[in-house]
């Protein structure tokens, strides 16, 4: 969940710091706009991405946010990717639309049913299955190791196969 935190983080704070660096040269000058920009456009659309992917993953266990499953650094690459359509879609809405709606609350709404969309289409973990191969390991549970990779099977993961 973290890696993915970052991810996202990482291209909303670079959004906050093109806007303070555009501000800067335009001589508007920086004040307490950075602090509220960087709550608003980094800060709470990261917390509600976040959110969103406790609940799926709670609802619907992934192999992506699982600790144990060797991911790499795919759940940071999820948070950069939902991030970007976060801001290309949140970024033509503004441009487009001229309906007054708060960015906070645009960029949370955006990022999560982008999050969301990614996420319900990611691996799930299945009862029965090895979480770092995905071996069936139902018939394997009295070694408590999976026989084709050696993970160790959780005492969690024996009680959902039965």
């Amino acid at each position: 969940m973290i890696r993915l935190a970052l991810g996202q983080l990482c291209v909303f704070v670079t959004v906050v710091a093109v806007n303070v660096g555009i501000s800067i040269e335009r001589g508007r000058g920086v004040g307490g706009r950075a602090l509220d920009d960087l709550f608003t456009i980094a800060i709470l659309p990261v917390a509600a991405g976040v959110i969103v992917a406790a609940l799926v993953d709670h609802v619907r266990p992934l192999r992506i946010l699982s600790r144990r499953a060797p991911v790499g650094a795919r759940p940071f690459l999820v948070g950069v990717f939902a991030s970007v359509i976060t801001i290309l879609v949140a970024g033509a809405y503004i441009m487009v639309a001229d309906i007054a709606v708060p960015d906070a609350a645009l960029l949370c709404g955006v990022q999560s049913l982008s999050l969301l969309i990614i996420l319900l289409t990611a691996r799930r973990v299945w009862a029965g299955r090895c979480i770092r191969c995905d071996y069936d390991i139902r018939g394997s549970l009295d070694s408590g190791r999976c026989p084709e990779c050696g993970a160790a099977i959780s005492s969690l993961r024996r009680s959902a196969v039965y």
